[in-house]
């Protein structure tokens, strides 16, 4: 199991993973996952103790930010590859064709 350690200064910036992972929030205050299957639509869900896992896809862009001072969460498996986005590149809406 892979732990990562969130704050205000930290956070996990958008990437996708090779494979599907179960991100566990482990300890600390509660936390936001943001996922974007297809780099247009997306969809947050927080982790805390009431909710403390969530499977993000093979392939699916996700963030993962704190939502107070510190979080813990914890990935399995722990033996992946990530595709980092562009910095400053967030999901965004297609246009509307007429």
């Amino acid at each position: 199991m892979l732990k990562k350690q969130l704050n205000i200064d930290c956070h996990v910036s958008w990437r996708r993973s090779d494979k599907t992972l179960t991100v566990e929030w482990y300890d600390g205050d509660p936390a936001v996952v943001t996922i974007s299957p297809n780099g247009y639509d997306a969809q947050s869900m927080y982790l805390s103790s009431h909710k403390p896992k969530l499977e993000v896809l093979k392939g699916t862009w996700y963030t993962i930010e704190t939502l107070g001072r510190a979080s813990t969460i914890s990935f399995f498996p722990d033996d992946f590859v990530e595709e980092l986005a562009e910095k400053n590149w967030f999901p965004t809406p297609r246009k509307i064709v007429n």
